[in-house]
């Protein structure tokens, strides 16, 4: 999975520089009339984009789409936290402001 996102990510990245190019210095060797160039532009962004959007499906799959399962929400981890100090576990402070939060008034 590693090379091939590698390689449709570099694509994604790459085919719309090089529509950019072709556009710039198509200028130099054809009329300013004709609009090959501006297609040729427009194909590689667009081919950009369905290589960007092939990866992001291929990712997804590969991770059972992990990232947006609501268990990684801050509200979770909040969640675990609360669970945590109720149970009477409490990490130590690591700097001052910490330590100050932990003491109490």
């Amino acid at each position: 999975m590693g090379d091939t996102l590698r390689n449709l990510l570099t694509f994604a990245w790459l085919l719309p520089l090089v529509g950019f190019v072709i556009e710039i210095y198509a200028l130099c060797w054809t009329h300013r009339l004709s609009k090959a160039p501006a297609y040729l532009a427009v194909g590689c962004i667009a081919l950009g984009f369905v290589a960007s959007l092939t990866a992001l499906v291929q990712w997804g799959n590969e991770t059972h789409w992990a990232a947006l399962s609501p268990h990684h929400t801050a509200a979770g981890h909040a969640d675990e936290h609360a669970h945590a100090a109720a149970e009477g576990h409490f990490h130590a402070a690591s700097g001052p402001a910490d330590a100050h939060a932990a003491t109490q008034h």
